[in-house]
């Protein structure tokens, strides 16, 4: 799709929207599709698998599991909306299109990747991709797209690194299967889990790792700022679960203690900063790091509930996030709004409510999960964590306050109708089906988390309380 835009003829130009359109939506259609056929009894379903550099026995190998279903899942969901959005709302630009479907490609191929240097070209894919679009809209020469490369950079390199020893160790391999069957001493794991959560730290900015974020986020229109704070920063996460805990079970087990260490510092550090923006992609970016930081601890912890819960928290993120910068984007204008005026302002209550953790929506559900298994395993932990919450409830609670205050002034500008109104609610109706059925969730990440945590999960040691 992404090539068919860029080579299209310039007397066909006017249906630029609608060929885009159809090339972005037809995974969501697919994705439904494997949904209803999706088993969840373990493995890869739907995989694919082809001979491709034989050279250097690089595979094609794509596949679909209860890790990666929900992450494609709000892929196919958040791209087509947003690209929709972004050609409805401004001029179309046929470059910022095709920067839109190959970051979907990029998402997707990321998502659903099992050999690991095909993972790390869709995620590279995805870096160039994101570079582009931020120097499209900046202004101030550069800075926060070259900080965006350098940081990003930093992290493929640390990737880079871990593969190529990889690549020895398995005989000349990045199969998922065969890097599974290496037997690798303890000292080797930590050595190489250590590099490899360097670059996880760099790709989802973590503290003090994160400093490009909000640099990106301000230079990034809105549809760019929820794709790269909703799924892009992500795919580090991603990387954490499905190759990371995987590939060096033990390794990992001695770095849990930094990593709730750093995810605490992070969530925290989000928290706090949150309380002190006065724009809403600003608290939208400490949010987010907020919450890679909570995932991060939840992580930590080595047990399904505590997987099970950070995977339906960042899932459930996204939707929130994407809605609320949504919402926001409608305070433009200081005219009246009339009725438009409370449909506004009780929306973007709603979405901040349910990222406070409101029963009955999808914000609540990962969070519970997380959160009373952390009071079975590290309650001194959990302080904090409620510490960064509380910090967090704070910062959104102002955000309530700001909406509250500014209500007067809210406007529904002309692109606003019908349009705005009717994607803020497909958003805000998968909050509400995540919040009442999480059920259909969770039974199909069960199975995967315990595939992946099946080599630590017995060795975990519960430690006492402080």
């Amino acid at each position: 799709g992404a090539l068919l835009v860029a080579l299209l003829p310039e007397r066909l130009l006017k249906h630029l929207k609608w060929i885009s359109l159809i090339f972005a939506a037809l995974p969501f259609f697919i994705w439904c599709w494997l949904v209803v056929r999706f088993r969840g009894i373990g493995g890869f379903e739907f995989d694919e698998f082809y001979h491709w550099i034989d050279f250097f026995q690089v595979n094609y190998w794509v596949g679909m599991d209860g890790l990666s279903l929900p992450f494609i899942g709000l892929t196919v969901c958040l791209v087509p909306l947003f690209l929709w959005w972004d050609l409805t709302t401004r001029s179309i630009d046929r470059s910022r299109t095709v920067l839109f479907l190959l970051l979907e490609v990029s998402l997707l191929g990321a998502f659903s990747a099992l050999d690991l240097f095909l993972f790390y070209l869709f995620m590279e894919v995805g870096v160039i991709v994101v570079y582009f679009l931020i120097g499209l809209q900046e202004t101030s020469r550069g800075a926060a797209a070259k900080a965006f490369l350098f940081f990003n950079l930093l992290g493929s390199g640390a990737f880079l690194l871990v593969m190529a020893q990889l690549y020895v160790l398995a005989n000349h391999s990045l199969n998922l299967a065969d890097l599974k069957a290496i037997p690798m001493e303890t000292d080797v794991q930590y050595r190489l889990a250590g590099i490899f959560l360097f670059g996880v730290a760099c790709k989802v900015a973590l503290v003090p790792l994160h400093l490009w974020l909000s640099r990106a986020v301000a230079a990034l229109t809105i549809g760019g700022q929820i794709l790269l704070l909703a799924l892009f920063v992500k795919i580090g996460l991603y990387a954490l679960w499905r190759y990371g805990v995987v590939l060096f079970p033990e390794g990992m087990q001695l770095w849990a203690p930094t990593l709730k260490g750093v995810g605490l510092l992070t969530l925290l550090y989000g928290g706090a900063l949150s309380l002190f923006q006065k724009e809403w992609a600003a608290r939208a970016t400490y949010w987010t790091v907020f919450a890679i930081g909570f995932s991060l601890y939840a992580l930590a912890l080595f047990n399904l509930n505590g997987a099970e819960g950070a995977l339906f928290f960042l899932v459930s993120h996204g939707a929130l996030i994407a809605a609320l910068l949504l919402v926001a984007e409608a305070c433009e204008s200081p005219e009246q709004a009339g009725s438009w005026r409370l449909v506004w302002v009780g929306m973007i209550l709603f979405v901040l409510a349910a990222l406070c953790g409101l029963p009955g929506t999808a914000g609540f559900v990962g969070s519970f999960l997380v959160l009373t298994e952390g009071f079975q395993q590290d309650r001194s932990g959990v302080l904090w964590v409620m510490l960064g919450w509380g910090l967090l409830v704070l910062s959104l609670l102002r955000g309530m306050l700001a909406a509250l205050k500014t209500s007067d002034a809210v406007t529904v500008p002309p692109r606003w109708g019908r349009q705005r109104l009717g994607l803020t609610g497909l958003l805000l109706l998968l909050i509400l089906v995540g919040g009442l059925k999480p059920q259909l969730f969770l039974e199909s990440s069960r199975t995967a988390f315990e595939q992946i945590l099946e080599k630590i999960i017995s060795d975990v040691a519960v430690q006492p309380d402080n």
